[in-house]
């Protein structure tokens, strides 16, 4: 009875460990971040590298935008600090990762997730939503409840906790930004550049050969 007892209390321990870090369960041994890491979470993790001696710029890039008042505003702004953070190098967002952990109260792996594991929460994530019928009408009058691009509209990248979640609990894993894996070169799920109906984004990988507008990230944690 006593180890019973030492066992649920590290589980609810674990469980309230996670939720605040807000990262969802999605099996019994990974958590998934439930949002795209942000501008403002990004920004925390750059006074960690300033305070060990390196030089923030060697992880995100400034430039990828194409419009100057992105350049100027994006990060820099106090507006944009929810939205999620882009121009970041894959040695970035793994360095983030192993952070991320550091300043956990769980043990566990922290990292990128893999293609499958995205995968998994681009198709499963959608099934048995308490919102799917209204999805399906939503998109004879909108774009969608994601955030892809349009024909008829021009779309930017949105908050980080824009658009609604799936049944974990994890928002935008198939729009908005593409995510790395943990594969270097290679993301997953369509961003505000593609256009929604253009591939299935449950299977599409992506490439990238360099720090991108369209590209961010989260971690996981696998225990």
């Amino acid at each position: 009875m006593k180890n019973y007892h030492i066992i649920t209390f590290f589980i609810l321990f674990a469980a309230f460990s996670f939720k605040k870090m807000d990262m969802a369960k999605i099996t019994s041994n990974l958590y998934m971040d439930k949002y795209e890491v942000t501008n403002a979470d990004w920004k925390s993790f750059e006074k960690h590298l300033i305070n060990e001696g390196e030089n923030p710029e060697e992880y995100r890039k400034n430039d990828v935008w194409k419009w100057q008042p992105y350049i100027e505003h994006y990060y820099s702004n106090i507006a944009y600090e929810a939205y999620p953070v882009v121009g970041v190098t894959y040695r970035g967002a793994k360095k983030y990762c192993t952070w991320k952990g550091s300043q956990s109260e769980t043990s566990g792996t922290f990292r990128l997730p893999t293609f499958a594991e995205i995968q998994y929460q681009i198709q499963e994530g959608e099934q048995g939503r308490k919102w799917e019928k209204w999805e399906k009408r939503a998109r004879k009058w909108t774009q969608s409840l994601y955030n892809f691009s349009n024909e008829k509209i021009d779309h930017v990248v949105a908050p980080s906790k824009a658009y609604a979640d799936n049944k974990f609990g994890v928002y935008n894993i198939k729009g908005n930004v593409s995510e790395m894996t943990e594969v270097e070169g290679q993301a997953a799920g369509g961003s505000w550049t593609n256009i929604e109906d253009d591939k299935d984004w449950a299977t599409q990988t992506q490439t990238y050969d360099a720090p991108s507008d369209w590209l961010g990230f989260r971690c996981v944690c696998e225990l």
